[in-house]
């Protein structure tokens, strides 16, 4: 499984006719005022924020009005027509491996929120050691995602729910902290972040894991 695989079932997915935006969530339920309260911990008035893997901006439509800036990088330009437009976000409709912020740009908070299960791990460390370049000292970076219980959880088979193939990893927290801490993150704390309703699967759970540029 690659990204690639995981890009090919997004692409099928956003070109339904009667897209809306909540389809980011792929038969979960809304948690987009879950995020929003979980990234306002971590932001003031006054931050930057790289949001990678934005979708339809339920999250980000929510934070627009509470922090300094947010640059929003979705591919998909099906999708990315409901972010909320304002002077200060910005939408870069662009593969987040081929993105590059602009010279000097730096950010205080760097989110992927169902975003990175999405790539598996060697393409995972790769974003991970190109994106903390971006991060200013003490900035955070948020991963919120589905992790593997016991072990990691990839999977790369035909959905009978989604009717159509699906391709996706769900690592362990134990191997996300080693990831980000061997780009020099420090990891200061991992959430459960949703009621346990939210989590529909014995083996994968959702947590959100924030860590920090020293």
């Amino acid at each position: 499984m690659d990204h690639k695989d995981s890009l090919n079932f997004w692409k099928d997915h956003f070109s339904k006719p009667d897209l809306e935006q909540i389809d980011t969530k792929i038969g979960n339920k809304d948690t987009s005022d879950y995020d929003s309260r979980f990234i306002l911990k971590y932001s003031t008035t006054d931050s930057e924020i790289l949001d990678l893997g934005t979708g339809g901006g339920v999250v980000v439509n929510k934070l627009n009005e509470k922090v300094g800036r947010l640059v929003c990088v979705e591919m998909f330009e099906e999708i990315s027509r409901f972010i909320v437009r304002t002077p200060n976000v910005s939408v870069v409709n662009e593969n987040i491996f081929n993105y590059r912020p602009k010279a000097n740009e730096m950010f205080d908070l760097i989110t992927a929120f169902g975003t990175l299960q999405y790539f598996n791990e060697s393409e995972a460390r790769e974003l991970y050691n190109r994106y903390v370049k971006y991060l200013r000292p003490k900035g955070n970076i948020i991963i919120k995602q589905q992790f593997g219980v016991n072990e990691t959880v990839t999977i790369q088979n035909y959905s009978k729910e989604l009717d159509r193939p699906y391709f996706a990893q769900y690592r362990t927290i134990e191997l996300e902290r080693e990831m980000l801490e061997s780009v020099g993150l420090n990891v200061i704390e991992i959430v459960d972040i949703y009621p346990p309703e939210y989590n529909r699967w014995n083996n994968t759970h959702f947590y959100a894991m924030v860590a920090e540029k020293e």
